[in-house]
């Protein structure tokens, strides 16, 4: 087994003909013998564009009358990242410490279990809680949203739930380290910000300005001083002050407004809420994680996440690997720009097992953001193999 990786990258844009690169790489490694049909390992995003590469390359097989290699290439693990990783791990389950009966969730029903899984270790005092955080911030905040956005990440990137509450800590002084200082008094924000609302408020009157976009503008100062009156403060209201402004006859009015607006980042009361927000998120879903992981392992079942982590698993143990190695020649991996950090991981080990990988993709296409995916991996990766001092 060796540890070298010997990896080529490409980097390809958005109609350039990738599939049909990738085909002729997988055909031409078998034309000259340098990789075996059923030792190849080809890695896509969607099911149509594995069908499409091992059609295509097939193809490319019979034309040049190789009909035995272009049967045995049914044998390969062409197919998603989650196909290929269940496959190695359905092969080594055993040795794996899984039961063979394992059942694997699809999206819609992994989705659903995380779900309920939330729903149970959520209490309502901090879904209420949460909920709240809408009348002063974001009526478009979306608490599960974001708290399944972090699972997601966390991960991606292997990170426990033990772990997770230890980096709300550090979400917290990130998040002061990029706003800055917080004031001392924040009564003293407000005393400024309702003086000159009022005084806004006062010259709109005065000057007899009935345009639109003064209403709206004027409505807007008449919410903020009615939530200072009640000492109730309403952010999104504070950062709205500093944008919006009325039309020109009384566009000067606007300008002592949106400073003392302005100065609402470093209101020690805000920062308190933000503080409070990020660590009940951390917390809500760290433990909605443990909940999710728990009641798999309960009910035998794993996700796709689940197969990546159990085959870099596979891939780290040094006797398994080597039964791999032995089966492996080539890696192609497709879209590479859509690679997660885990697995990321499990092709610098796939690399290190075959004789050669070719990695296509293009940083500017990467479209699974959402998954935790960061496009920037492959800006290092590429620096990183293609550094001849490695």
């Amino acid at each position: 087994m060796s540890g070298d990786l010997h990896v080529r990258i490409v980097t390809a844009s958005a109609g350039t003909g990738k599939t049909t690169r990738l085909a002729e790489l997988l055909r031409d490694a078998l034309l000259d013998g340098s990789a075996r049909p059923e030792a190849v390992i080809a890695t896509t995003f969607t099911r149509q564009a594995a069908t499409e590469l091992q059609t295509r390359a097939r193809i490319r097989l019979l034309q040049e009358r190789r009909a035995q290699e272009a049967q045995a290439l049914l044998a390969a693990r062409i197919g998603t990242v989650n196909a290929v990783c269940g496959g190695l791990v359905s092969d080594y389950a055993l040795e794996l410490g899984l039961s063979p009966e394992m059942r694997v969730l699809d999206e819609p029903a992994a989705e659903a279990a995380l779900g309920r899984a939330l729903a149970s270790s959520t209490s309502d005092a901090e879904s209420e809680r949460l909920q709240s955080y809408r009348s002063r911030f974001d009526q478009h905040f979306d608490w599960h949203y974001e708290v399944r956005r972090l699972i997601e990440s966390a991960r991606a990137n292997q990170v426990s739930p033990e772990v997770m509450v230890e980096c709300a800590e550090r979400s917290v002084q990130s998040l002061d380290s990029c706003l800055g200082e917080v004031a001392a008094d924040g009564e003293s924000l407000d005393i400024t910000l309702a003086a000159a609302i009022e005084h806004a408020m006062g010259g709109i009157d005065a000057g007899d300005d009935v345009t639109k976009g003064t209403a709206t503008y004027r409505a807007l100062l008449e919410r903020g001083q009615r939530n200072l009156q009640r000492k109730r403060r309403v952010w999104r209201d504070w950062a709205s002050l500093t944008t919006q402004v009325p039309t020109k006859k009384s566009l000067a009015l606007a300008g002592p407004v949106q400073e003392a607006a302005a100065r609402h980042i470093a209101h020690p009361a805000l920062r308190r809420e933000m503080h409070e927000l990020i660590e009940l998120i951390f917390r809500v879903a760290a433990r909605g994680l443990g909940t999710y992981q728990d009641m798999k392992r309960q009910q035998r079942m794993i996700d796709f996440v689940d197969q990546e982590v159990f085959a870099l698993d596979l891939l780290s143990r040094d006797e398994l690997a080597s039964l791999v190695a032995e089966q492996l020649d080539l890696v192609l991996v497709d879209e590479f720009q859509d690679t997660s950090p885990l697995q990321l991981a499990i092709f610098l080990k796939l690399a290190a097992l075959a004789n050669q990988s070719v990695w296509v993709g293009d940083p500017k296409q990467a479209i699974f953001g959402f998954r935790g995916i960061d496009p920037t991996l492959m800006d290092a990766a590429i620096e990183t193999l293609s550094d001849p001092t490695r």
